[in-house]
């Protein structure tokens, strides 16, 4: 099989209306995305158009031999994923189907994997002999939800491929948003702190002679435990006979849910149930996956074999289902040890779940490409700024070797260029109109569809920390972790900025939804926890990586620009703005004139405060002294021409331009209160008078290589790197 070949394609009953299938299918996407973000994603399905638009992937009819089989040319693994697909109850011809396309698939040079699945029943002697010719032969690993499927596999004979014990790739389903399930609840006239009784039923043969014993139970559940049932459909085209035929029998009050439910909204509505009675198997295994007290009515040997697996002893055949049997597992579900024992099977369900990922990513990517760390970093843009310069080093210090990153910006400016490399990928997402500032920070979330297509991070990052997208892009894609990186002394910025404080009024809730925080220095930690009121999240100091090797290159570029060698020449650089505290380095400057003739002083930057500042420079008297070289794409060369480097900010995250000019060997003119922000940089009380007495010296570089080695050990830490 060529390495070039991409893609996955997956073949299962989706497309029927069936949520349980349908969340299989979502959770395949989900775990080959984790295996690789980029990964091209087909299925097979019965209603094609639907399955595209709901899951972002391609997609063709199941029967469209001709399309599929062109798919298998290109793509690089087939799923015959989840649910019970190997099997004859339903029909011989359904089990030739998924056998056959099995072989198809591998006759096209695919890696083939039975995904997630259970096995049987195959009663038919010659289906029994063809199912296990065509899996010895044609495929390469099976993963089973289920122990009674690997009994069932042995029975038929198949011992070729690896075989691996997991569970239902739906039990790594993650549940809707807490509020998003108390609205759905609401919606459908629950009180989302009400206690249920829910029934998830299929119209099965003989189900309207069973329908008085769910009735009844229903009824003794509401009068003894004040349990009112909710009828939900996991599939909304059939069940809703099923749920008619109980609910014309109440005397208690009760709801239906009949309407099509996304995977997260139907596992949030189960884990908000007291108990669980059901013959569908995924709601079973929805409840199963929040720790639920369930209990399986058997119309299917599946259910069985699902609860037996999942620890679960409280199931009733269908046929001899009564209401005494059927009471006593209710009052059993309501006993509080039962409930902890469901819960302590969940989480062995979910760690039993990774073995179906982790052996298709065996299979589909290298060894070496397996192990990368997945990131996801959030910006604005790559324009000028402070931030989008800690951006491009920050980009320049991660080891690619260990992760691949995309970087994800909301516009196409790019003042600073990164180095490209094949495992850094820049993904454009659309901005978001200005007014959305002043839009409440999670409402705006539920506004905007999340980005990402579904692509699963070990880390991801908002690095900017204050425009609205980049906290919603990075709360919005799946990941392990998500980090917000702190650029500035928060605490102090609302103290300075009416408008920082206006829009920190709508957006201070989206701190708590982070689970860590980096800090560019150790003096803006104390701030941000007072502000923000974040006290339980770790918060680490992790300084901004210094790229001196790119610096010291890019200082000896040719530039037009040259001063005067006999003047003694200062710079600064920044964005002209309150925050830089130009204007009290002007003032500064305007004492030390007098003292110094033969000072020259220069300013790297542009911004919206340049206006008045030229006022103040010509009020000053300054206009010979001061010369505004504006925004320049590479500083260093005229860094490199200078005897000293003053900042004199209002506030700071950290002055990285205090450290770009001490790596150019530059005097350090720092104003005191930036010290907390700069460890081991010493600031100065009388600035003017320590310009006054300053004097030309031979410079010498610093390659700043302890405090690179400082930040790399912090920065690799949080995205658990290697060394």
């Amino acid at each position: 099989m060529s390495k070039n070949r991409q893609g996955v394609l997956i073949c299962g009953a989706y497309g029927h209306g069936n949520s349980g299938d349908d969340a299989i299918l979502e959770a395949i996407i989900r775990e080959m995305r984790e295996i690789d973000p980029d990964m091209p994603i087909w299925a097979l399905s019965r209603r094609p158009k639907e399955t595209r638009e709901r899951f972002g992937i391609g997609a063709v009819h199941h029967f469209n031999f001709f399309g599929f089989m062109r798919i298998m040319r290109k793509t690089r693994m087939y799923l015959s994923g989840g649910g019970s697909l190997i099997q004859d109850a339903t029909s011989r011809r359904s089990l030739w189907y998924y056998l056959k396309s099995i072989k198809m698939a591998k006759k096209r040079g695919n890696l083939t994997v039975m995904y997630g699945c259970g096995i049987g029943p195959v009663g038919h002697k010659g289906g029994r002999k063809q199912t296990a010719r065509i899996i010895n032969r044609y495929v390469d690993a099976i993963t089973l939800r289920e122990d009674s499927s690997l009994e069932e596999l042995k029975q038929l004979g198949v011992d070729r491929p690896e075989i691996v014990l997991a569970s239902d790739p739906v039990l790594a389903l993650p549940s809707a948003p807490e509020e998003e399930v108390t609205a759905a609840l609401t919606q459908y006239g629950l009180n989302p702190d009400g206690r249920y009784l829910c029934f998830a039923l299929r119209n099965w043969q003989g189900f309207h002679e069973k329908a008085p014993i769910f009735a009844a139970a229903a009824n003794r559940a509401y009068e003894v435990y004040g349990l009112t049932p909710v009828f939900v459909a996991i599939n909304h085209r059939s069940d809703g006979d099923a749920a008619n035929a109980v609910t014309g029998l109440l005397q208690t009050p009760y709801h239906v849910i009949s309407e099509p439910l996304t995977s997260g909204l139907a596992i949030g509505i189960m884990s908000r149930m007291t108990a669980v009675v059901a013959m569908r198997l995924h709601g079973l295994v929805f409840a199963a996956s929040r720790g639920v007290p369930l209990i399986g009515v058997d119309y299917d040997p599946k259910v069985t074999a699902f609860l037996q697996y999942a620890g679960q002893e409280m199931f009733v055949p269908f046929r001899s289902m009564d209401e005494n049997t059927l009471n006593g597992y209710i009052d059993r579900a309501m006993d509080a040890g039962v409930s902890q024992r469901f819960a302590e099977n969940a989480r062995r369900l979910a760690g039993l779940e990774r073995r179906n990922v982790e052996t298709a990513r065996k299979l589909y990517a290298p060894e070496e490409d397996g192990q990368l760390k997945r990131i996801a970093v959030f910006q604005i843009d790559l324009d000028v700024g402070g931030i989008q310069r800690s951006l491009i080093n920050f980009l320049s210090g991660i080891d690619y070797e260990q992760c691949k990153v995309d970087l994800y910006l909301y516009e196409d400016s790019k003042f600073f260029q990164f180095q490209e490399h094949p495992h850094l990928r820049v993904r454009y997402l659309k901005p978001y109109p200005y007014l959305s500032r002043v839009v409440y920070f999670n409402l705006l979330r539920k506004l905007v569809k999340p980005p990402g297509g579904g692509r699963v991070y070990d880390t991801v990052i908002d690095f900017n920390s204050y425009q609205n997208e980049c906290a919603v892009g990075a709360l919005g894609v799946t990941a392990k972790k998500r980090v917000m990186w702190l650029h500035n002394d928060i605490e102090i910025k609302r103290q300075n900025e009416v408008k920082y404080r206006i829009l920190w009024h709508f957006f201070k809730k989206k701190f708590a939804r982070f689970d860590g925080f980096c800090a560019v220095s150790p003096g803006i930690i104390e701030g941000f926890r007072r502000v923000s009121g974040v006290r339980d999240k770790p918060v680490t100091a992790i300084a901004n990586f210094i790229d001196t090797a790119e610096i010291f290159k890019k200082a000896e570029e040719e530039t037009p620009f040259t001063v005067d060698p006999a003047h003694y020449n200062l710079c600064t650089m920044g964005r002209i703005c309150h925050q830089k505290g130009f204007d009290i380095l002007m003032d500064i400057l305007a004492r030390v004139v007098p003292h110094r003739p033969d000072l020259r002083f220069y300013l790297i930057g542009d911004g919206p405060g340049k206006g008045k500042l030229l006022r103040q420079i010509g009020k000053l008297g300054l206009g010979g002294v001061v010369t505004l070289l504006g925004n320049q794409p590479n500083p260093f060369p005229y860094l490199r021409q200078m005897d000293g480097f003053a900042l004199t900010s209002r506030y700071e995250g950290q002055g990285m331009v205090i450290w770009e000019a001490k790596s150019l060997g530059l005097d350090l003119f720092v104003s005191k209160n930036l010290e907390p922000y700069n460890p081991g940089i010493r600031g100065i009380d009388d600035i003017a008078g320590a310009l006054i007495s300053a004097k030309k010296r031979e410079k010498t570089t610093d390659d700043l290589s302890e405090y690179n080695e400082t930040v790399r050990k912090a920065l690799f830490n949080v995205l658990e790197l290697k060394g």
